[in-house]
């Protein structure tokens, strides 16, 4: 029922947004607690529309609930897992990113900072934190027993209690994400639902900090099938959200798989099968609300496929409507890459100083 509040936001209104404890945060917000939004970047030298669709969702969380937003760049654990990089190169993919993520959120109500230049602010939560969190748990979200990497999930695990000398526990946090992500998060939930956990996170058992909720978004799927991530397709065939309007036409003409009927006069008698057409998913991602455009999702599908608006009487071919999908898709891509360049050093030196969040420390 908390996503009712949030149903303004098209992937929320589509049913592509699942919770937990969002009711917790919703009425933290209204109390007027401390509350705050927490993005965990991990870093990607070729950010997809996956990466996207999670920053349009908080996009809109900001723009509609007034809530400041802390970003953590994971740049240590990019070092760690990626030989080929460097302290200086793993810090230099880490602004490039940080440059995608402003270019949708708003710098003056946003905090970035990267774990390895920012990981003694709060270490002593982060040690803490992973002494509670069980071990069993962890490797069953896929996270290794032992080593560096488990430190870097406990550092997430620490970042949503608190930030010192930004925000002090206790503090509502709502952690985006998107679905697959959740068993990792999931982890995190556990370790604050135990008292005895919080009294050796915090060395007291008298204040209890609220546990983190989940707002997790379904990802898109690859262009070649509903059943493939993108992580899991080829390279060559997902969309970025740097690429220029010719490659977003290519990969859609040649790699979305299509719902189509095999000829044409088929396909405008009968429609096509959204049940499995990827452009038709795709739009449920990138066309406007309703309201925004002339036509709803609804009409649009419906003059595409079958069964969907049964008063058609010749659907629109598949051609006609990969057309549509470029439209929409790159119509995304490309407000992303115009507000990337009109962003300043100024804004993005604004973010990555803590005085710029609007947070009311609560200490004890």
């Amino acid at each position: 029922m908390a996503l009712l509040a949030l149903n303004e936001c098209p992937l929320v209104a589509r049913g592509l947004v699942s919770e937990v404890g969002l009711a917790d945060f919703l009425s933290a917000r209204a109390e007027g607690r401390p509350h705050f939004l927490l993005l965990c970047w991990d870093l990607t030298p070729a950010p997809t529309v996956n990466h996207l669709v999670k920053l349009q969702l908080i996009k809109f969380l900001q723009q509609h609930l007034g809530c400041p937003v802390m970003v953590q760049m994971v740049d240590d654990l990019a070092y760690l897992l990626d030989k080929s990089l460097t302290i200086k190169t793993a810090r230099a993919l880490a602004a490039d990113n940080l440059r995608h993520i402003l270019a949708e959120l708003d710098p003056a109500r946003t905090f970035a900072f990267l774990n390895s230049e920012n990981v003694q602010r709060f270490y002593l939560n982060t040690i803490k934190m992973g002494k509670v969190i069980p071990l069993t748990e962890s490797a069953a979200a896929g996270i290794p027993n032992i080593g560096i990497p488990t430190a870097t999930y406990a550092v997430r695990a620490a970042c949503a209690i608190s930030f010192p000398g930004v925000i002090e526990a206790p503090a509502q946090c709502l952690i985006v994400c998107t679905k697959e992500e959740e068993p990792l998060y999931a982890v995190t939930r556990s370790a604050y639902r135990t008292p005895t956990a919080f009294g050796k996170l915090l060395g007291t058992e008298a204040c209890m900090p609220p546990v983190p909720a989940l707002l997790m978004v379904e990802p898109p799927c690859s262009l070649q099938s509903r059943q493939v991530r993108i992580d899991d397709a080829p390279a060559d065939t997902n969309l970025l959200i740097a690429d220029p309007l010719p490659r977003v036409t290519k990969c859609i003409n040649k790699y979305c798989f299509s719902g189509g009927r095999d000829t044409l006069q088929e396909q405008q008698q009968r429609g096509a099968n959204v049940e499995v057409d990827v452009g038709a998913r795709y739009l449920h991602y990138f066309y406007p609300a309703d309201g925004a455009a002339p036509r709803t999702l609804r009409q649009v599908l419906g003059a595409y496929g079958t069964d969907v608006d049964t008063t058609v009487t010749e659907h629109m071919s598949t051609g006609e409507f990969k057309k549509l999908v470029i439209e929409h898709v790159w119509g995304a891509i490309d407000r992303h890459q115009q507000a990337m360049a009109a962003l300043t050093p100024e804004a993005i030196q604004a973010a990555l100083r803590a005085p710029s969040m609007p947070f009311v420390p609560v200490r004890h």
